[in-house]
């Protein structure tokens, strides 16, 4: 039987990692290891995570002195030994057979990546809105189908060979964008990607979590990592030409609207703006016609516009007000 690796980047989760684990440990696939990498906490995390290896030795704890999620999770994965990887985060909790399931698939279409479907929750256990099982693709490409997906290594599983055989990496010192590089990178280099209807991961968003505390100077990562991806389809796989809308659309959808709405438009950051613009620009200057926002709304037609010619600030209050 195939191993699954599940690796769990933590830092000061007292309060949340044991039901993350005890989702992990109580898994109906029976072959599975999980690699707990700690990043430098400093509350009672590490205690909570040994007194849980005393009766699963299945569970392996290791201290990762760098700090950040990606090398926590690179670490992971140069320990792990499993056919196929998962990454979960410590805030966060699984079916109990979200393995049983994505395995099965995977066996059934000798798949190197499944995905399944997350749901967003709070802290108390219930729904919230979320539209991450979505994609804006409808066809049958899968690598366009995964492209067009909310970015996130979660709710997966992946080869770990090849993930070793293209060396692909989360990009380290980079806060923002970090696991979309990565997941869109996979995506360049295999087809054998299957989706599975349902929803087995479950996302609790915190306040405290890595994204909501970043620097405000890190939201500029997001250059980094977009033009990392440009690069990888580009140069490296040679593949842009054949997924330049789906690219186009990752860099519409993370940096024009998603980075506008949660950084630009609440700090009036101007640099920022203008060298988005710019980016957008020099990479895909005819962003605003991608096919995959021929269709909606006004309020997208109007905000583009106000986007491309340097508009945005004097109208940022209404359009925060209104959601974009």
């Amino acid at each position: 039987m195939k191993k699954v690796s599940i690796v769990v980047p933590v830092y000061n989760r007292e309060k949340t990692i044991k039901k993350c684990l005890d989702s992990l440990i109580n898994q109906t696939y029976p072959n599975v290891e999980i690699i707990v990498v700690n990043n430098n906490s400093v509350d009672g995390t590490v205690k909570i995570v040994k007194e849980l290896i005393g009766s699963n030795p299945n569970i392996h704890l290791y201290n990762c002195k760098e700090q950040g999620v990606s090398y926590a999770r690179n670490y992971g994965i140069k320990k792990a030994t499993g056919d196929y990887i998962m990454f979960v985060d410590s805030d966060d909790y699984c079916h109990l057979k979200i393995c049983e399931i994505l395995m099965k698939k995977a066996a059934e279409m000798d798949s190197d990546i499944v995905v399944c479907g997350e749901e967003k929750r709070n802290t108390h256990g219930a729904l919230l809105p979320s539209d991450n099982e979505k994609s804006d693709y409808h066809g049958k490409n899968p690598v366009r189908k995964l492209l067009c997906r909310p970015a996130s290594p979660n709710a997966k599983i992946i080869k770990l060979d090849l993930i070793k055989k293209h060396d692909v990496k989360f990009l380290e010192g980079v806060w923002i964008a970090e696991d979309l590089a990565f997941v869109a990178e996979l995506a360049a280099y295999t087809e054998k990607i299957a989706f599975v209807e349902g929803k087995y991961y479950y996302y609790l968003p915190q306040d405290d979590s890595i994204t909501s505390m970043a620097k405000p100077e890190y939201e500029y990562h997001i250059f980094t990592a977009l033009g990392y991806v440009y690069g990888i389809y580009d140069k490296k796989a040679q593949l842009l030409d054949k997924y330049r809308n789906e690219i186009e659309r990752l860099f519409v959808a993370n940096l024009v609207l998603a980075a506008s709405m949660r950084y630009m438009l609440p700090t009036r950051d101007k640099r920022f703006y203008e060298q988005s613009r710019k980016f957008m620009r020099i990479h895909f200057p005819e962003w605003h016609k991608n096919s995959y926002y021929a269709k909606r709304g006004a309020k997208i037609k109007l905000f583009f516009f106000l986007y491309r010619h340097g508009m945005i600030m004097p109208f940022s209050k209404l359009i925060s007000r209104l959601g974009g």
